[in-house]
């Protein structure tokens, strides 16, 4: 099984997961950061909140990308907030992961 649906495994499974992703993405931004990581956020919700995932542990590092991708898809205004590297398990021609693309139209390169 892929990174990719790992993720969406977790994803569908764990939705606070995803709803705190997005609370401290949205407060990193609106705290003034140009740019912010998604470890970072990650780090965030293992260290500042009690929610644990479906698993019994609380977030793995390998969902950082996936979320950061999500946040991207369905938030235009975070395009370019996170910083993207090249997932070789799953290029593509563009380096865009197909599952995101009919989203996110901004999407850099």
């Amino acid at each position: 099984m892929t990174k990719l649906e790992l993720f969406k495994i977790y994803d569908k499974e764990n939705p606070a997961m995803w709803d705190l992703f997005k609370k401290f993405a949205f407060e990193a931004k609106y705290k003034g950061f140009k740019t912010y990581g998604s470890k970072g956020i990650i780090e965030l919700i293992r260290w500042h909140t009690s929610e644990r995932g479906s698993d019994g542990y609380k977030i793995n590092n390998n969902h950082a990308p996936y979320y950061a991708d999500k946040m991207i898809a369905e938030f235009p205004e975070f395009n370019g907030f996170f910083q993207r590297r090249e997932r070789k398990s799953e290029r593509k021609s563009d380096g865009i992961v197909d599952e995101f693309k009919p989203i996110a139209k901004n999407y850099p390169k």
